[in-house]
């Protein structure tokens, strides 16, 4: 049977157990399922048939599915439809690559879903553990019928209440729309915010965080502009792309990049990756 190419990956007992379908060995995919390993028993199957095949073989029922998609339409509705019949307790979650970010603009992504950008698992994990810790349901817990806002206004309460502070916001774009929505998110958060051009000198006051809209992957240029910011304060810096790419996020990152997000891109998530760098921040002080 296919459910032969099904392989457990941890030894120990856990309280709940993840059966991942697809190439989890990507490299954009090989460092991120680390935590997931670490609090969860783990089964990896190379195909949603083989995923099936062990489904119907195994005496442990999965409590989570997890599909690592590294191209547009490789998992269809069909599939998590058959994945819901089979396993009708299991949430389904689905990791999607780099080549996955037009798939929401153009194509048709599969329903009844929990869809997460290979770039903000590790922090989106996080906030599910986090979810836990304080008593509360976590929003990929969800019953799968619910809809993509309700799911929104389930992770904002979260998020608002973490990153709620006093403190600038520096944005950077050349977009006065979406200057104007990062204001709002800060504003909700209980921050002011400012805008000002990539070129300027940095200010004498130290903001709280820095956030910064550029065009594709950004040049050098961008990149030199922000490490100077970056140098003069050590405060969170939140980087916002059109197509994240590892190499986008390996560039960033060495420029002084807390977070790298690619848009569009929700409220929920700009809310919690806000969160996310100034629980940082204050962890540091």
């Amino acid at each position: 049977m296919r459910s032969a190419q099904c392989t457990p990956i941890d030894s120990h007992v856990a309280a709940r157990h993840w059966l991942v379908a697809g190439d989890a060995d990507r490299d954009e995919f090989r460092e991120l399922l680390g935590p997931l390993h670490a609090q969860a028993s783990v089964t990896r199957c190379a195909s949603v048939a083989d995923a099936m095949d062990w489904l119907a073989a195994s005496q442990h029922a999965a409590d989570w599915i997890l599909l690592v998609q590294s191209r547009p339409r490789e998992f269809t509705t069909a599939d998590i439809v058959a994945l819901n019949r089979r396993a009708p307790l299991a949430r389904v979650v689905l990791l999607v690559g780099p080549w996955c970010d037009g798939e929401l603009r153009t194509g048709s992504p599969p329903a009844g879903v929990v869809r997460v950008a290979w770039h903000r698992w590790q922090a989106a994990w996080a906030e599910q553990q986090r979810s836990c810790e304080r008593g509360q349901c976590p929003s990929w817990a969800l019953p799968a019928t619910v809809t993509d806002e309700e799911r929104v206004l389930a992770e904002l309460g979260g998020a608002s209440d973490r990153c709620a502070r006093r403190g600038l916001a520096i944005i950077v774009s050349s977009c006065a729309e979406m200057a104007h929505m990062l204001a709002d998110a800060c504003a909700r958060c209980g921050m002011n915010a400012v805008t000002a051009r990539a070129d300027t000198p940095p200010i004498a006051t130290p903001p709280a965080v820095l956030i910064w809209d550029v065009p594709d992957g950004g040049d050098a240029a961008l990149h030199a502009a922000l490490r100077r910011w970056t140098d003069r304060w050590s405060v969170p810096a939140l980087v916002l792309v059109n197509f994240a790419r590892p190499e986008h996020h390996a560039a960033w990152r060495s420029s002084g990049a807390t977070a790298i997000m690619r848009k569009p891109l929700l409220l929920d998530e700009l809310l919690r990756q806000l969160a996310d760098a100034l629980a940082s921040e204050r962890s540091c002080l």
